[in-house]
């Protein structure tokens, strides 16, 4: 069965390099790669292949599953290299997800405080799983990543999530954000850093 999957792995790699990849082509596969369709690994190792050849700059609206009847939708730029992971594989920090999606079934717990929430990944998956007994307080001072946090609110009906557009630190400061998402030079931000008595 692993020398089939590095077979097949193999072709699909000079296939890639020598015709390109359709956006539908990788599309199928990021939903073939989320679904839970046999076998799963190969599906995953497609898409990352497909997404290694293909980085389209538009933003692709993505639902994904937290448990059974639940589910978030993010606006995802997969030119974002963390969007285009979660766009290919449905997933961030798969163990860190699981292990959250347990705890926000917890009846105890009320508020939950996304610090530097990026496009909101968790922050949303908390405000959709606590919708109705619980808020969430989130932080992004990085202004266009900000604005997708937002978006992300907004698709998700999130009532009870608060974004905050500003840096949280010990003391009201200037701060600098360094953002290597988007920018390959390193480019860095000047961005608010006090949140008003928050």
């Amino acid at each position: 069965m692993a020398s089939l999957r590095a077979s097949i792995g193999g072709l699909l790699r000079a296939f890639l390099k020598t015709t390109g990849v359709p956006p539908l082509a990788v599309s199928a596969l990021a939903w073939l790669s989320r679904s839970r369709c046999p076998p799963a690994s190969l599906w995953r190792r497609a898409a990352a292949l497909a997404g290694e050849a293909f980085k389209p700059s538009q933003i692709q609206r993505v639902r994904l599953s937290l448990r059974p009847h639940q589910a978030m939708v993010l606006a995802l730029d997969l030119q974002d290299d963390l969007s285009r992971a979660v766009y290919l594989y449905g997933t961030h920090e798969p163990d860190t997800t699981a292990f959250l999606v347990r705890r926000f079934q917890d009846p105890r717990l009320r508020v939950m405080y996304d610090i530097g929430s990026h496009i909101g990944y968790y922050a949303v998956m908390a405000a959709v799983l606590l919708r109705d007994r619980g808020r969430v307080e989130a932080f992004e001072p990085v202004p266009w990543i900000f604005e997708r946090l937002l978006l992300n609110a907004r698709l998700n009906h999130a009532a009870n999530l608060t974004a905050h557009p500003c840096a949280v630190g010990d003391r009201p400061r200037p701060a600098l954000a360094s953002s290597r998402i988007r920018f390959a030079d390193d480019q860095r931000h000047a961005v608010p850093s006090a949140c008003g008595g928050v």
